[in-house]
């Protein structure tokens, strides 16, 4: 006999899988870590956790816009110009929201404890 419940929990994991839900997971970064809550082979979603004093390489994406909303701390954003190669940086406060565009090199110091 065939069991159908079984069948069933294989169908809603593989479809759970295919739209990115899960179990929350941590990656560890050398500036704090990464909350990875969603993730497809389309999309990733997941929190940046910093901690103060802490930098994120100097890097871009070639494909994705991000978008991010501090939720806790103060951060400094730096952000390089591709054609004048001029560095530009500000401060990024609780609440705020930036989009960070493909091919634009960014980078974060937590200037304090930050989400």
């Amino acid at each position: 006999m065939l069991d159908l419940r079984r069948k069933n929990e294989s169908r809603m994991d593989n479809a759970k899988a295919r739209i990115g839900i899960g179990i929350p997971y941590e990656v560890e970064k050398g500036w704090g870590k990464e909350l990875i809550f969603a993730s497809n082979k389309d999309y990733c979603g997941k929190l940046l956790i910093f901690e103060k004093g802490k930098k994120m390489s100097m890097h871009f994406h070639a494909k994705k816009t991000e978008t991010w909303y501090l939720f806790k701390g103060k951060v400094e954003v730096s952000m390089i110009d591709t054609k004048t190669a001029e560095v530009f940086s500000s401060e990024f406060e609780e609440g705020e929201k930036m989009n960070i565009y493909p091919f634009h090199p960014h980078t974060i110091l937590a200037l304090e404890d930050s989400i």
